[in-house]
C-alpha cells in the first residue's frame, strides 16, 4: 500500500474509533441502550435510520431456541440499567425514545409502545421479578407471563401501540394449537378462580449477573397501570394472587 493508502486507512481508523468512544459516551450519560432484535442484520437499517442520530446495537437474534432466551441474552450483554428493545418492525423516533425514558423514570416496570416490539425496562425489574422464562419454547405468550409477575409484584406497567408498526409475519411458531409456549403458559399459571389466579411452577434460576438488586429504585404500584382496552380487564382479572 502506497502512503496515501496508510493515511486513508489510519483516518479510516480513527474516524471509526472516535464514533465508537462517541457512542459509548452517548449510553453512559444517558444511561440506556437501543438494541435493534434482527434474524437478518440488513433489517436492521430501517429501524436504523428512524433512530439517526443515536446510535443503537443490533443483535442477531438468528437461531435462538426462544424468544425469552434472546431478551435474556440481550439483558446480560446490554451496558446500561435501561435496556431498550426493537423489532425489526418498528420505525421508532428520538421522540418516542425521550418518551419511553421519562415513562420508565417515573416508575413503570415496563414501557411497550408498541406491545413487545418496542420495550423499554430498567434491570432492576429484572432483578425484581426474575429473567425471560426460557421455557417458553419457540415463542409467544412470554409478554403475558411478564406482565402477570408485574402484577403478582405490584409494578405498574405502560402498554401502548403508539409507536409506527409495520405488520410482517412472525419468525416465531405460536400459533399453532400444539404451540409448546401456550402449554406452558397453562401449567404455570391457574387461570383466574373465584377471582384469584394462583401460580402452579416457580421461575427457574438462571446463571447470569446483571449486578446486585438497587433498593433505591422505586416502582409505581399497578393500579397506575397505563394499558390498551384488549389488555384492561385482563389486568383487572389478574389482580388478585391466591
Amino acid at each position: 500500500m502506497n502512503k496515501n493508502g496508510h493515511i486513508y486507512l489510519i483516518l479510516m481508523l480513527h474516524i471509526k474509533l472516535n464514533k465508537y468512544k462517541y457512542d459509548m459516551l452517548y449510553i453512559i450519560m444517558n444511561d440506556y441502550t437501543v438494541n435493534i432484535i434482527v434474524h437478518d442484520l440488513e433489517l436492521a437499517k430501517p429501524v436504523q435510520d428512524s433512530l439517526t442520530p443515536l446510535p443503537v446495537n443490533i443483535f442477531d437474534g438468528k437461531n435462538y431456541p426462544s424468544f425469552s432466551k434472546l431478551i435474556n441474552d440481550v439483558i446480560v450483554y446490554n451496558p446500561t440499567e435501561i435496556v431498550i428493545i426493537a423489532s425489526y418492525k418498528v420505525r421508532p423516533t428520538q421522540n418516542d425514545i425521550n418518551k419511553m425514558i421519562n415513562l420508565i423514570n417515573e416508575g413503570y416496570g415496563y414501557v411497550a409502545t408498541y406491545r413487545f416490539a418496542f420495550l423499554g425496562f430498567k434491570k432492576e425489574l429484572i432483578r425484581r421479578i426474575g429473567f425471560f422464562d426460557e421455557r417458553f419454547i419457540g415463542g409467544g405468550f412470554e409478554d403475558c407471563d411478564i406482565m402477570r409477575r408485574c402484577i403478582e409484584n405490584n409494578i405498574a406497567i405502560y402498554e401502548s401501540e403508539e409507536v409506527i408498526y409495520h405488520p410482517k409475519k412472525s419468525t416465531w411458531n405460536y400459533s399453532s394449537p400444539d404451540c409448546v409456549s401456550r402449554k406452558h403458559f397453562l401449567k404455570k399459571w391457574l387461570e383466574p378462580k373465584n377471582n384469584k389466579v394462583t401460580r402452579l411452577l416457580h421461575e427457574e434460576n438462571y446463571d447470569y449477573d446483571i449486578g446486585v438488586s438497587d433498593t433505591n429504585i422505586e416502582f409505581l404500584n399497578i393500579s397506575r397501570s397505563v394499558v390498551m382496552t384488549c389488555s384492561k380487564k385482563w389486568v383487572e382479572d389478574n389482580i388478585k394472587f391466591a
